[in-house]
């Protein structure tokens, strides 16, 4: 009786360390909802944006250049995304994305990205701004926030389990990708 208690435990202590022990593949990406009929999406921004405002903007665009999705820089009467630098420091955020959509379709019908200059902190720290216009492009696709994970679509540039200030994180992981490729 003993042997076969014995037996039964370890049979139990192996099952436990095979299981707790496994990697279960997880995916740190959600989706939001609409998406744009085509992968192909034209960004466009005024000349009155700051250099640095354009530069990152464009930025932003490129750094989703590894996924299927090509966005490119449209023209005043030809883009689907207006991209703008804000001055508005009654606000939290260092970066917004706003979008209209079908709700027959769930197409994505405009949008417009807003880069916070009067966040300086982010501002004047070029990781951390590239990480901001690259997460809102992000949005820009229909992808959702996805806390505490060390991916671009983390909601926090800064602070605890923050895509920037935590993970250092200014460029899309796989993750990312694989939601952008997943989504088009």
């Amino acid at each position: 009786m003993r042997k076969k208690r014995f037996k039964l435990i370890a049979c139990f202590m192996v099952f436990g360390i095979i299981t707790l022990g496994t990697n279960i593949p997880t995916f740190a990406y959600n989706f939001s909802g609409p998406r744009w009929q085509s992968s192909t999406i034209r960004y466009y921004y005024e000349n009155w944006n700051s250099a640095r405002a354009q530069s990152y903007i464009r930025i932003g665009g490129n750094g989703w250049n590894s996924t299927d999705v090509n966005f490119i820089q449209g023209t005043a009467s030809n883009y689907n995304v207006y991209c703008s630098e804000v001055m508005n420091p009654s606000v939290d955020w260092t970066g917004i994305t706003n979008s209209s959509y079908n709700a027959t379709t769930m197409l994505f019908v405009s949008q417009t990205i807003q880069l916070n200059a009067s966040k300086t902190s982010t501002w004047n720290n070029n990781g951390a701004l590239q990480s901001v216009a690259i997460h809102e492009f992000g949005h820009s696709l229909g992808l959702a926030e996805y806390p505490n994970a060390a991916v671009i679509m983390n909601p926090y540039t800064s602070g605890t389990n923050s895509r920037y200030g935590t993970y250092g994180i200014t460029t899309i992981q796989s993750d990312d990708r694989n939601c952008a490729n997943a989504r088009y």
